[in-house]
């Protein structure tokens, strides 16, 4: 648990470590399961936190990495959603160069807010296959936008058309990179 903003009650897990001729491996398999992710994206009050600093260890720099995550019940609710996820990732490559391989589906049933109105979730996949290891575990950590994944989500919403005096379904679709996507009614 940290804080208010993450609870993970059921978290098993088998790491190791594994040195051969001057070649190091961090290796191992992390299950999630019922978690609960309370990210706050407006926080008015927040001072500006300063990027993370540009660390370089040779430790670091020389371990390679290969990680599963297995992401299952996972919660995230803020401001803007309400949803359940499920997935799996694989992270390799370094510390410092980190390569994702795997996706992340949102459940059906879950919302989002979009211009103040709530959708209801009918498919959400987060594909983060296509990365590249541009940024460090570090600087992820400190700004997980900068992953960019790319994003295949359907939502929709009932809207009160006054003129027709019905309720009107209306489909928002997010389609594309994270960061250059834009909903599409």
């Amino acid at each position: 648990r940290y804080e208010d903003t993450f609870d993970v009650p059921g978290l098993n897990f088998q790491v190791g470590f594994r040195r051969n001729a001057g070649e190091r491996l961090l290796w191992g398999e992390i299950n999630v399961n019922g978690a609960a992710i309370e990210p706050t994206f407006v926080n008015f009050s927040a001072t500006t936190v300063p990027p993370p600093p540009a660390l370089k260890n040779p430790f670091l720099e020389s371990t390679a990495l290969d990680l599963y995550l297995d992401l299952r019940n996972t919660k995230v609710k803020n401001e803007l959603s309400d949803m359940m996820l499920e997935g799996s990732s694989r992270l390799y490559g370094t510390f410092y160069k980190p390569r994702f391989q795997g996706e992340i589906h949102l459940l059906a049933g879950g919302e989002i807010s979009v211009l103040s109105r709530e959708f209801t979730i009918t498919r959400g996949r987060i594909g983060l296959d296509r990365l590249v290891p541009t940024y460090s575990i570090l600087d992820l950590a400190y700004d997980p936008l900068l992953l960019n994944p790319e994003l295949d989500i359907e939502a929709v919403a009932d809207v009160w058309n006054h003129d027709e005096q019905e309720e009107t379904e209306v489909v928002m679709t997010l389609s594309g990179t994270a960061l250059q996507s834009e909903p599409v009614f």
